[in-house]
C-alpha cells in the first residue's frame, strides 16, 4: 500500500458465457463485471525494548539478534491476529465428522474459489486422527504445504486454538484466503538505535498494514463439534 488509506477493487467471480459468432459479425456485449470497492485504512503497530549495553557485552550469545528474531515473531502473532478476526465473522458452518467438511467443500463453496484450511491446532488433531473406511488416515503428507500436510486435497495451515478462538474450542476457516482478505502492507521496520542516557540500546519493531474483508462468499468458519 502506498497510502494510508484507500479503496481496492475486486470483481465478484464471473458466470456469463460467450456467445458463438458468425465470421465478420459485430461483437455482441460482453457482460459486465461485477465489481466491488473494498475500503482499507492503515492502522500503525509498533513496540520498543531497552536493552543494557552491559547485557549486550556480557552476554554469551548475540543478544540483539535473539531479541530481534522474538520481535518478528510478535509480528506474525500480529497480522495473523488481525487476520483471524476478521475470518471469524465468516458465515458460520458447524461440523461433526468428515462428511460434513466434504459437502462444504464440494456444494457449500462455489468450485471458482481456491481451497485452503487455516485449522486451529485442536481442529487440526480432529482431522489427524479420523479414519476412512478402510481404516486409512485421511491427513496426507504434502511439501507444498506450511504444515506439510493436506486433506481431501486442501492445504492445511496451523495456528493456536487462541487465534481462532479459546484453548480446546476446534475452529477453521475453509476458503479461498486471497480472495476473502484483503492485506494493504504499507510498511514493515525493524530500528535499533543507541541511547546515551541509559548507556544502552533500543529495538524498535514496527508494522503499518491494514486488513477488510474483500469477499464475504470466499469461504466459511467451521466448529467442529464430535458426536454425542
Amino acid at each position: 500500500a502506498s497510502t494510508q488509506k484507500g479503496t481496492y477493487p475486486t470483481v465478484a467471480n464471473a458466470t456469463t458465457k460467450m456467445v458463438t459468432v458468425a465470421e465478420l459479425e459485430k461483437n455482441p456485449a460482453m457482460a459486465k463485471p461485477e465489481f466491488k470497492p473494498v475500503n482499507w485504512s492503515v492502522e500503525t503497530y509498533r513496540q520498543a525494548l531497552p536493552v543494557s549495553q552491559e547485557s549486550i557485552d556480557d552476554s554469551a550469545i548475540d543478544l540483539v539478534g535473539l531479541i530481534a528474531q522474538n520481535a518478528q515473531q510478535i509480528k506474525v502473532n500480529t497480522t495473523n491476529g488481525a487476520v483471524a478476526t476478521l475470518l471469524k465473522g465468516f458465515t458460520a458452518k458447524a461440523i461433526s465428522s468428515v462428511d460434513d467438511l466434504k459437502h462444504i467443500n464440494n456444494v457449500d463453496l462455489d468450485p471458482a474459489y481456491s481451497r485452503v484450511i487455516i485449522a486451529s491446532q485442536s481442529f487440526y488433531n480432529f482431522l489427524d486422527t479420523v479414519k476412512d473406511g478402510n481404516g486409512r488416515y485421511l491427513l496426507q503428507d504434502s511439501i507444498l504445504t506450511p504444515s506439510g500436510k493436506s486433506v481431501l486435497g486442501m492445504p492445511i495451515a496451523v495456528v493456536s486454538d487462541d487465534t481462532l478462538g479459546v484453548a480446546g474450542e476446534a475452529h477453521a476457516f475453509l476458503g479461498d484466503i486471497k480472495r476473502a482478505i484483503l492485506f494493504a502492507n504499507r510498511a514493515d521496520f525493524m530500528v535499533r538505535w543507541v541511547d546515551d542516557q541509559i548507556y544502552g540500546q533500543f529495538l524498535q519493531a514496527g508494522m503499518r498494514f491494514g486488513v477488510s474483508v474483500a469477499d464475504e462468499k470466499a469461504g466459511y468458519f467451521l466448529t467442529y463439534t464430535p458426536k454425542a
